[in-house]
């Protein structure tokens, strides 16, 4: 998944592999830019050429997150939407989309 940020100043590209990060560490470590390019090498050579004008990579290890008991505060000030309650892979923005599934439903309701 790739898109674009800040006016087009940046660009933005989700990349999976296996992951390789200690399984007692971070969920989020600084990756190795020659490393991801050379994983992709052999890929469709547009991804090649974006990753050529790659800065700086970070690793992302995707979690298994517990379902919550509740997604909402008592207060009832706040309410937690999309993936931050039911996570998701990251393909297509698919825990962006899901937020506005939610806000609809609520709003709905």
């Amino acid at each position: 998944m790739t898109y674009i940020l800040r006016g087009g100043s940046l660009c933005n590209m989700v990349l999976l592999v296996p992951d390789d990060m200690p399984d007692d560490g971070a969920s989020t470590l600084a990756g190795n830019v020659e490393e991801m390019r050379a994983i992709f090498t052999d890929w469709d050579p547009r991804i090649s050429k974006l990753l050529a004008l790659c800065e700086s990579v970070s690793k992302w290890r995707l979690c298994i997150v517990q379902p919550l008991d509740s997604w909402y505060d008592p207060s009832g000030t706040f309410v937690l939407l999309g993936d931050a309650v039911h996570a998701t892979l990251p393909y297509l923005a698919s825990g962006a989309g899901i937020s506005f599934e939610d806000a609809a439903v609520l709003g709905d309701v």
